[in-house]
């Protein structure tokens, strides 16, 4: 699962892809030169890098995958239709080559090898899965064990095995796994990551990152500021369409505007839209605005660690005294008036397996939320505010922290939304943002958390965010959410071959999701980038997977 913060699991979205656009429209940024000759992009991202290992727990971050896209193979990708389409380059064939058992076998291309002139080979599929299989007789470098963001599929192979002198991979399945072309994607330099290490030895930029197996290679990086990949002369496929392509972290939307009128932007990576942005790039001559929804969407998180919290009673209050409807309207509703709610933690709408499982328990009534907190044992004090009869709270008013990243527009207006409407019933929230928010959700450090999750053509991948938190395969279930039903529908779900019945699975499990209000889910993302009309840029088209322009940035070329 990756967040935007970064995430997994979707199927087909049914018009994602349509973009809306302003100036001369998304159907300008393909040209036909077919230019070769070099040239560098700058583009611009939001967020901050918590670590360049996007497989790990902490570091799977949107923006991190996109600026390293085409430097770890993946082995298959995502087309802006969100079919899994084959890395030819790295691999002559993947097949599903028995069902019962399930086994998958990968010919990797003979000419396949990282920079450092090191054969890719099956040792590199060996390594990923031990890596993120969750599997504590596995250990990193340093003999912990490993961290990964999501186990999903990887908790289900028996055995990876090499043959035909490390080329080719015949991958065992334990239990059927359906989205098996969601795994190795990417896959590391096993020589150089089983030395450095999975956890931490990826954090900071250095030699380690160097080593590529795609068209791009790691250049440079300053700390907070910017991010260079360049053209991989070692690599044996097509090469890289531009040179190098440079990511400025840019995090104020009057900057950002401010630095492509410039001419020191070229590409707005499309991100979580704000009014602010919006308005900001509308007003720059020549600019081509993209809008359109993404495989993202915000909810807010209830740690269960709390003593309130972990009562279902009180997390379903809480939700019914939110009105999303509102939270929409003055947030991406202001992007896009059609924007909705959602009522599912699994698919997203457009996709063949969404329903809205939200009922009861996503509607906004604040009067029966206030009389649930009163039998949940709050007494209204003297100042309107409820008060506990019970627990480290008794006799005080009940207290809720909100967190979220600082300098994030959407995400501080719906911390000042739920604050707001939470008065109405009695609740005193207190806002807190954070610098390094990501870290600190991840240890637990937080009551309410707003925070979206990105996520790709894959259901399976949304295992690790709602299977119970004590399994080693939930890295990224930071609530501590526990249910031992929906663990097994989840594992029933990612087992099952037929995508109409794994559909009706996960929605058995969702229902479940919502009736223990594991998370409060908001609202589908509506991205906003595009790119100055002082560049021809062949071939850049949005996808609205988690990689967005970058799906094919290497047959990037400029006119």
């Amino acid at each position: 699962m990756k967040n935007y913060w970064k995430a997994a699991a979707a199927l087909i979205i049914v018009g994602a892809v349509m973009l809306a656009g302003c100036s001369t429209g998304s159907s300008k940024s393909a040209s036909k030169s077919g230019n070769d000759n070099g040239g560098s992009v700058t583009v611009s991202v939001v967020g901050a890098i918590e670590g360049f290992n996007y497989l790990k727990a902490g570091s799977n971050i949107v923006f991190t995958e996109q600026m390293m896209h085409g430097i770890w193979p993946d082995s298959f990708t995502p087309d802006p239709s969100l079919k899994s389409v084959m890395n030819s380059d790295l691999l002559e064939s993947a097949d599903l080559i028995s069902k019962s058992p399930q086994v998958v076998q990968y010919k990797i291309n003979p000419k396949a090898s990282w920079s450092d002139g090191t054969p890719i080979s099956a040792d590199d599929y060996i390594y990923l899965w031990e890596a993120m299989s969750g599997n504590k007789k596995f250990k990193d470098a340093d003999g912990s064990a490993f961290l990964p963001a999501n186990t999903s599929g990887y908790d289900q192979i028996s055995s990876v095995k090499g043959s035909d002198g490390g080329k080719t991979v015949t991958v065992k399945f334990s239990s059927s796994f359906s989205d098996w072309k969601s795994l190795f994607n990417p896959i590391l330099p096993s020589h150089v990551v089983k030395k450095v290490g999975f956890n931490s030895g990826l954090d900071n930029f250095g030699d380690a990152l160097k080593v590529s197996g795609g068209p791009w290679m790691a250049d440079s990086y300053a700390d907070g500021q910017s991010f260079v990949k360049v053209r991989n002369p070692k690599y044996w496929g097509k090469a890289a369409g531009l040179s190098s392509i440079v990511y400025r972290i840019i995090n104020d939307s009057t900057e950002l505007a401010s630095a492509v009128q410039n001419g020191e932007i070229q590409v707005v990576n499309p991100t979580n839209g704000t009014v602010s942005l919006k308005d900001a790039l509308q007003g720059v001559g020549g600019f081509h605005l993209v809008t359109a929804p993404s495989l993202t969407f915000q909810h807010l998180d209830f740690n269960e660690s709390n003593e309130y919290l972990a009562k279902t009673d009180i997390r379903r209050a809480i939700a019914n005294a939110i009105n999303r409807n509102e939270i929409v309207q003055r947030t991406v509703g202001q992007i896009n008036p059609k924007a909705t709610t959602i009522g599912n933690h699994i698919f997203l709408p457009g996709q063949p397996g969404y329903v809205d499982n939200s009922g009861e328990y996503g509607k906004f009534d604040a009067k029966k939320a206030k009389q649930a907190l009163l039998k949940a044992g709050m007494v209204e004090g003297s100042d309107g505010y409820l008060q506990p009869t019970w627990g480290s709270q008794a006799g005080k008013d009940f207290t809720l922290s909100i967190v979220s990243a600082s300098g994030r527009e959407l995400w501080n207006q719906i911390q000042q939304l739920v604050q707001a409407q939470l008065k109405a019933v009695g609740i005193k929230v207190k806002i807190v943002t954070l610098t390094d928010y990501f870290s600190q959700v991840q240890k637990g450090n937080y009551d309410m958390a707003t925070y979206g999750w990105a996520i790709n053509p894959y259901p399976s991948t949304m295992k690790s965010v709602w299977c119970s938190y004590t399994n080693a395969e939930c890295a990224s279930n930071w609530a501590h959410y526990s249910n031992s039903k929906v663990d097994a529908l989840l594992k029933k779900a990612t087992g099952e071959l037929d995508s109409q019945k794994a559909s009706v699975l996960y929605n058995q499990a969702d229902k479940l999701l919502w009736s223990d209000m594991a998370s409060l889910e908001l609202y589908e993302y509506q991205q906003v980038g595009g790119w100055s009309g002082s560049v021809d840029i062949e071939n850049l088209k949005y996808n609205s997977s988690a990689l967005g322009f970058h799906w094919n940035d290497q047959d990037w070329r400029l006119k």
